[in-house]
C-alpha cells in the first residue's frame, strides 16, 4: 500500500497541491515545470544558466531603482547598467546590514508592493538582531520549488515521506490548519518532531513514526539531528536508527561541526548533507552527493564573498557572504550581508561528479561575530571549544558561556561524578590564565528558534550554534 500512496502522492497529489497553492497566490508559474527547468539548469552548462540568472537579477535591479524607496538617487547612475552588464551594475549597490533591515525595513518595501500578495516573516533573533522582512507570494512558491530540486541532490523524490526535526509551530501548516492536516492524514507526507519537545519518551515515539512510514528524507537542525543521534546512541536503539535505510540526513540553519556530522553518520548509517539557509533566503546552497562542498542555488540568488573593505576574495579566501534573493520583488534584499564567514571553492579541474555545474562554496566557516576576545587580547575562534569535551560519553550536553574575558562559564548534563573524573582533562584544554566555573543542569535551554547554542559570549555577543 505504502509505494502506492507514494506513487499518487508524487505523481497526482504532490503536482495538484503545488497548482492548488499557485493558482490561490495568483502566481503564473507552473510548478512542475519550474522544477524540471531548475533540475535543467543546475545541470547546463554555465553559459546556459548565467544568462537565465542575469537575466531576472536585471530585472530585479531596474525594478529596485525603480519602486524601492532605499535606492533613491541610483536610478539615473545605474539603471542602464543593470539592464546590460547586470553584475557589474550589482557591485555598485550598497550592502544591506541587518541594521538596515530592522530601521529601514519599509524603505526596503516596493512602492507598487501589493500587501495582500505579501506575508511578514521574522528571523530567529538568535545572532541578537531579529528582524521584520516581507516575502511575496511568489517568492514563497519558487523558493519550496527551487529547495526541492537541492534536497533531491540526496536522492529524496517528491512525495516521498519526509521527518522533520525544526522549526516553530508556525512553519508547520499540516499540524496547525486543518485542510493541511487532512491531507497530510492522507499522504502520510510529513513527520515532526519539535525541538522544544525533545525528550526520551518523544524521541522513542519519533523513532517508531519513523520505523512505520519509512521516510526518504530527514531534515534537522544540525544541533536536534545530533541531540536525537546522542539519545539513540546512548539508549542503545543506533541498530533502529541504521535499519530505517535513510538515504540522507539534512542538517540546515546552523553550522555542522565535524563532530555531529560524524556522530550522526555513525548512528544512522548513512551520508549528511550540509544546508546552507537562512529564513530571509532560504536555501542559498546545499551539498551534493560527492560531498566536496556546498553547490549555490545560482538560478535563485546571487552570492558574494567580500573583504572587509566590500572587495570581492579569491577562491579559498574567507570573508564575509552577502546574498542577493532574486525572487522577491516586494521586499528588496540586494546584497544582504548575512553575518556569515566562508568562502568560494576554487573551481574543479573536472565538472562535478552529481553533474551539477553550479559554483561551490566551503562548509560555512560561522559568524563573523564567532571570534572570542580573551583578557590578554587574544583572539580564538569559538569553534575551537566545542572540541572541549571529545572522547568524554558522560557529558549528554554542554555549553560554554563567556562572562568575561578572562572567565567562562560551563553548563554540563550529564553523570556529574563521571565527568568530574574527566574534568582536569576538560580544563586543561582552556586557554592559560581563563577561569573556568562549572555547573551541572538537567537540560540547555533552546533559542527562540528552537535551536542549541553551544557558544554563548556575553562579552561580543557571540551565539554558536543558534
Amino acid at each position: 500500500m505504502a509505494p502506492v500512496r507514494e506513487w499518487l502522492v508524487g505523481h497526482i497529489g504532490f503536482p495538484a497541491f503545488l497548482v492548488a497553492k499557485m493558482l490561490r497566490r495568483g502566481g503564473r508559474t507552473w510548478p512542475m515545470g519550474q522544477l524540471r527547468s531548475f533540475q535543467r539548469l543546475s545541470r547546463s552548462e554555465p553559459r546556459a544558466w548565467q544568462p537565465y540568472r542575469d537575466r531576472l537579477l536585471s530585472e530585479l535591479l531596474d525594478h529596485a531603482l525603480g519602486q524601492v524607496p532605499f535606492y533613491r538617487g541610483l536610478e539615473e547612475r545605474l539603471g542602464g547598467l543593470a539592464r546590460e552588464r547586470p553584475m557589474e551594475a550589482l557591485r555598485q549597490f550598497p550592502i544591506i546590514a541587518k541594521r538596515d533591515q530592522q530601521e529601514r525595513g519599509e524603505e526596503l518595501l516596493a512602492r507598487d508592493a501589493n500587501r495582500r500578495r505579501m506575508h511578514i516573516n521574522y528571523t530567529s533573533g538568535s545572532t541578537g538582531e531579529p528582524a521584520r522582512f516581507w516575502q511575496d507570494f511568489r517568492r514563497d512558491l519558487v523558493r519550496e520549488i527551487g529547495a526541492f530540486r537541492d534536497e533531491m541532490y540526496t536522492g529524496w523524490r517528491p512525495g516521498e515521506p519526509v521527518g522533520i526535526i525544526w522549526g516553530r509551530d508556525y512553519d508547520f501548516p499540516w499540524e496547525s490548519l486543518p485542510l493541511y492536516r487532512l491531507l497530510n492524514r492522507l499522504s502520510k507526507m510529513y513527520m515532526t518532531l519539535s525541538p522544544y519537545s525533545m525528550t526520551p519518551g518523544t524521541m522513542r515515539e519519533f523513532l517508531g513514526v519513523l520505523e512505520r512510514r519509512r521516510p526518504g528524507l530527514l531534515r534537522c537542525y544540525s544541533s536536534a539531528a545530533d541531540e536525537f543521534a546522542q539519545f539513540l546512541e546512548g539508549d542503545g536503539l543506533a541498530a533502529r536508527a541504521r535499519a530505517l535505510g535513510l538515504p540522507g540526513i539534512v542538517c540546515s540553519s546552523e553550522k555542522l561541526h565535524e563532530l555531529q556530522r560524524e556522530r550522526i553518520e555513525r548512528v544512522f548509517g548513512c551520508k549528511v548533507f550540509d544546508l546552507y539557509a537562512t529564513r530571509e533566503m532560504h536555501v542559498i546552497a546545499m551539498e551534493c552527493s560527492a560531498h566536496r562542498g556546498l553547490h549555490v542555488s545560482a538560478d535563485n540568488v546571487v552570492v558574494e564573498v567580500l573583504d572587509d573593505d566590500g572587495q570581492p576574495v579569491l577562491p579559498g579566501e574567507s570573508g564575509r557572504i552577502v546574498v542577493t534573493d532574486l525572487w522577491n520583488f516586494g521586499f528588496a534584499l540586494i546584497r544582504y550581508d548575512l553575518g556569515d564567514v566562508g568562502s568560494f571553492l576554487p573551481p574543479d579541474e573536472a565538472p562535478c561528479p552529481c553533474g551539477v555545474t553550479f559554483p561551490k562554496l566551503a562548509p560555512v566557516e560561522g559568524r563573523s561575530a564567532d571570534y572570542l576576545t580573551l583578557e590578554d587580547g587574544t583572539r580564538m575562534h569559538s569553534g575551537q571549544l566545542l572540541h572541549l569535551f571529545l572522547g568524554f560519553p558522560s557529558v549528554r550536553m554542554f555549553q560554554i558561556v563567556q562572562e568575561t574575558p578572562s572567565e567562562f562559564t560551563v553548563r554540563v548534563v550529564g553523570d556529574r561524578r563521571e565527568v568530574e573524573k574527566d574534568l582536569p582533562t576538560v580544563l586543561a584544554r582552556f586557554p592559560p590564565g581563563v577561569a573556568v566555573n562549572m555547573r551541572y543542569c538537567d537540560e540547555i535551554p533552546l533559542t527562540p528558534g528552537g535551536k542549541r547554542a553551544f557558544i554563548v559570549s556575553k562579552a561580543n555577543g557571540t551565539h554558536v550554534g543558534s
